[in-house]
């Protein structure tokens, strides 16, 4: 992401005493979608504001293609912005709001404007309707229309999928991730769903307490995490605390030692948190010893968890392989070693 259209350089955003957004350098290009994700509090939402002009960067600069819009105003960087709860217009037409940021280009045909942008996303003959008489997933896909309409240089989404119904939202999502292909801009969205930015994102920087944790796709997140909070906010995972013995090694408090990966080196007698996924714990003849103690049926497969040495443990296994009350053995395929401290 080094040639970045949008770009982000060590920005900081304080409110008082409170860190809101930390030295936070990210870089987007031309027509990716990048995903901030974290946790509540970890600084996504203010970022977007301060790249949307709603808030003041108390350091560091926004640029677009070069040219630093850090100090205007929100109407003068050109940017669409999908709001969370939408912010549609109840007493205007479908058609009415997704016209409504074009008065100010007197040179665009806004009937033609606002067919093309219903058609991108499958909301044809859509316009004379009511907003108040859509769904859910209609009104956002009319807020997406509306932000695109004016053509912006950068889309920006406050948690676009956050107030519809599960049901709504895989499809929903769907649409969404295909009209911003169609368009090709340059997007940056807000999501405390995985799901949404695993399936949205080009990129993922995953936030903590205003501090960029990591940037990576996917894969990279989920397989190899660089620091204990990466490994553990993405997807599932059980920790167990050892100590290193070995530089690919570690000793359990629960007695047993495994093999590890260290994504930092680690020296011998380092206090350590192990991190293993369900799917990489498998049952075994020997390992670590673990009493289930629930199950969590998902088809063919299940999620059990156990109690191995005062430390709860997570293993995907068929449905039948053990039940509640057992006692089996754990050996992981595969573990990550981080630093106690790094989390």
């Amino acid at each position: 992401m080094s040639d970045g259209f949008l770009q982000l350089s060590r920005l900081t955003k304080r409110f008082g005493d409170h860190v809101a957004v930390d030295n936070l350098t990210l870089s987007v290009p031309r027509g990716a979608v990048l995903a901030l994700l974290g946790p509540s509090g970890s600084g996504k939402t203010t970022t977007l504001r301060v790249l949307a002009g709603f808030e003041r960067a108390d350091a560091g600069t926004v640029t677009v293609d070069g040219r630093d819009v850090t100090r205007q105003a929100p109407a003068e960087r050109h940017f669409g912005m999908v709001f969370q709860h939408y912010a549609l217009f109840p007493h205007l037409t479908v058609g009415e709001n997704v016209a409504f940021g074009l008065e100010r280009d007197p040179a665009v045909d806004r009937t033609e404007r606002v067919r093309d942008m219903l058609a991108l996303v499958d909301l044809e003959g859509f316009a004379a309707r009511s907003v108040s008489a859509l769904s859910g997933g209609q009104q956002q896909r009319v807020a997406v229309a509306r932000a695109l309409a004016p053509s912006p240089r950068v889309l920006l989404l406050d948690e676009p999928l956050s107030n519809l119904d599960p049901s709504l939202r895989e499809r929903t999502r769907r649409e969404l991730k295909a009209a911003l292909r169609k368009v090709g801009i340059t997007t940056v969205f807000v999501t405390h769903e995985q799901e949404e930015a695993f399936a949205l994102g080009d990129q993922v920087a995953v936030l903590n307490e205003g501090r960029l944790e990591q940037l990576g796709t996917a894969p990279d997140l989920y397989e190899r995490p660089r620091t204990l909070f990466v490994a553990t906010f993405v997807g599932r995972a059980s920790v167990l605390p050892g100590v290193m013995t070995a530089p690919d090694r570690a000793r359990l408090d629960a007695g047993v030692e495994w093999g590890v990966e260290t994504p930092q080196p680690l020296e011998r007698g380092a206090r350590v948190s192990l991190v293993v996924r369900p799917e990489a714990l498998v049952l075994a003849g020997e390992g670590l010893a673990a009493t289930v103690t629930g199950c969590r049926y998902t088809g063919a497969r299940a999620y059990f968890t156990a109690e191995a040495g005062g430390a709860t443990v997570e293993f995907e296994a068929a449905v039948r392989a053990t039940q509640v009350g057992d006692v089996v053995h754990l050996r992981p395929q595969r573990a990550l070693a981080f630093a106690e401290a790094s989390r």
